[in-house]
């Protein structure tokens, strides 16, 4: 074994040391893959309702409270651990925000861990929208019915984040780079000696390596892309036990393609391009950069064939016969295009009366036995008030599911007594600038226009509130499977109508369901799209998912809820298999 060493040359032990001074540098500037900085925040939470905490931080003297540092985590109801890290080398100052009209909410054990463990005194906080704040022990007791509240920490923290180092990828990152590096040091040698390569290979074998490693000189801590609007890919944990190696590469790739460096830029410029295109063709996405309307989706001339028309309506009609062998009245709801209620604020919109769910909606109109509730007129009447779609997304807003929710009342009441008809005065009505729209109906900023980057100030959105509706007699509401996003179940004392419904539908029924489960005694939503675990193909095939549910449950009422530009889609809704 000697003899072998020996004989090794004097050139392979200096490639050898200029190959591990290599990897060196490489190792320093990839440092934020393998030595992760940060600060952990747990506390307990008890609530009566979901919150959304959100975390401010400071990390530099006279620094105030920003968005860039900010960081929320969604908590369910109930009793709940809660763990938050700051992706941070120092932590100066704290807020803590309990999100919106959380009511009573309990924090125990709050905690705040970096080089040292820190528990903060509550007593020393400043308060904003706190309506009871009470210390007994750790034990934090909050009360609030406001939009804002929150507390920031008085005492200057001055606590560094606790460096600990990924030895898997430390040890991955230097075994690639050393093997990479070698090979550079042989390949630069061979240059000097043979003469065989010219400088612009070496130029350019030089620059290559170099910038496989620019896209992992910095990673992002970011949990949320503020461009997409969407939560990021969570780093991936191997642990001691070999637990995670079975998903480990695919959860790798999937985190470094949302965090690697200079991905924002990306982003950016991506969109930007995607702006340009979709102004020129103006059938995905337009924005009016005066008016600030954005419109998502139209359709645009695009005619129904007779027998695309003949197949939907046979496919309703199937539904409608299955409802009526079980007892049920069957309505068809259609919400309409935001596009066609203020087509007026839209330059590129081509007024057809053959556009696509135009022409199906009037073959329906005129063909189905079973009502068809198309309230085009009434939201355009309703706009005139104020707004019914939201000026930078694609929902209607609680006004306009408000006039909806009438025009079905209206309709009901012609087969149906005793349906309760809600008024104002079954509300606490008030104004914001921000959007809720969805399945967990938090409210969201509307200060971006969606994917095509594009930010405005406070001074744009000073005069654009949405009129929204509180109800004052709050009724027994019951979600089934929330990670699927799969069922609400609405139980109302408040009406003696005895009266069972089932409503199905896509995302612009979470505003209606504001006001359509408080005039019967009981309402179920199910919902068709944004279902995890359930095939695309699948999403609309209302028999194959709910058939034995419907039956089981025995509705008076059914009512299928859909937006004007998924109508094609219901083709689907009679499909077993």
């Amino acid at each position: 074994m000697i003899k072998s060493i020996k004989k090794i040359s004097k050139k392979h032990y200096i490639q050898c040391g200029l190959a591990v001074l290599l990897t060196g540098l490489v190792l320093y500037f990839t440092s934020s893959l393998w030595l992760i900085r940060n600060i952990l925040v747990t506390f307990n939470s008890q609530s009566e309702k979901d919150i959304e905490y959100r975390v401010f931080y400071t990390d530099a003297s006279g620094q105030s409270f920003n968005g860039k540092q900010l960081l929320r985590k969604m908590v369910n109801s109930g009793n709940q651990r809660v763990e938050i890290i700051i992706p941070s080398e120092r932590l100066l100052k704290f807020r803590m925000d309990e999100g919106i009209e959380p009511g009573k909410v309990v924090i125990s054990g709050l905690q705040i861990k970096g080089s040292k463990i820190v528990n903060p005194d509550l007593s020393k906080v400043a308060k904003n929208q706190i309506d009871k704040y009470e210390i007994q022990g750790d034990v934090l007791t909050i009360y609030s019915d406001k939009k804002n509240p929150y507390f920031i920490l008085n005492d200057t923290l001055d606590l560094l984040g606790e460096a600990n180092v990924d030895w898997c990828r430390l040890i991955i990152i230097s075994a690639l780079a050393f093997l990479l590096m070698y090979k550079f040091v042989q390949y630069l040698s061979k240059f000097k000696i043979e003469k065989q390569h010219s400088r612009i290979d070496i130029v350019m074998l030089a620059v290559f390596f170099a910038l496989l490693f620019v896209p992992m000189s910095h990673i992002s801590d970011a949990e949320k892309s503020e461009q997409e609007n969407r939560m990021l890919a969570k780093k991936p944990q191997l642990t001691i036990d070999g637990g995670g190696y079975n998903n480990y590469g695919v959860q790798f790739d999937t985190w470094y393609n949302d965090h690697f460096f200079g991905r924002d830029w990306m982003m950016w410029l991506y969109n930007k391009i995607l702006r340009v295109n979709n102004v020129l063709d103006g059938k995905i996405l337009y924005y009016d950069k005066n008016s600030r309307w954005f419109f998502h989706k139209a359709s645009y001339n695009v005619y129904a064939t007779t027998e695309q028309k003949e197949n939907l309506l046979s496919a309703l009609e199937d539904i409608n016969e299955f409802a009526r062998n079980n007892g049920i009245k069957f309505y068809l709801f259609i919400v309409p295009n935001k596009t066609d209620v203020y087509s007026a604020k839209h330059p590129l919109y081509t007024k057809n009366l053959n556009k696509l769910h135009g022409d199906y909606i009037h073959y329906l109109e005129n063909k189905a036995d079973f009502p068809v509730i198309y309230p085009l007129n009434e939201l355009k009447q309703a706009s005139k008030t104020d707004y019914v779609f939201f000026k930078r997304g694609h929902h209607w807003t609680e006004w306009g599911a408000y006039t909806g929710y009438l025009s079905i009342i209206k309709t009901l009441s012609k087969d149906f007594d005793n349906i309760k008809i809600l008024s104002d005065s079954d509300y606490k009505i008030f104004y914001d600038d921000k959007m809720r729209d969805d399945w967990k109906r938090d409210f969201k900023n509307q200060n971006k226009v969606p994917f095509l980057n594009i930010k405005l100030n406070e001074e744009d959105l000073k005069n654009e509130t949405y009129k929204y509706y509180n109800p004052i007699k709050k009724i027994e509401m019951k979600v089934i499977d929330e990670s699927q996003h799969r069922i609400k179940e609405f139980k109302n004392t408040n009406v003696n109508n005895g009266l069972k419904v089932i409503l199905t539908g896509t995302s612009n029924n979470e505003n209606l369901l504001q006001f359509l489960p408080y005039s019967f005694k009981e309402l179920r939503y199910l919902r068709f799209n944004t279902v995890k675990g359930v095939k695309a193909e699948d999403e609309y095939k209302l028999l194959k998912r709910y058939k034995q549910y419907i039956i089981d449950y025995k509705p008076d009422i059914l009512i299928v809820s859909i937006v004007a530009d998924n109508i094609p889609a219901l083709i689907n809704l009679s499909k077993e298999n």
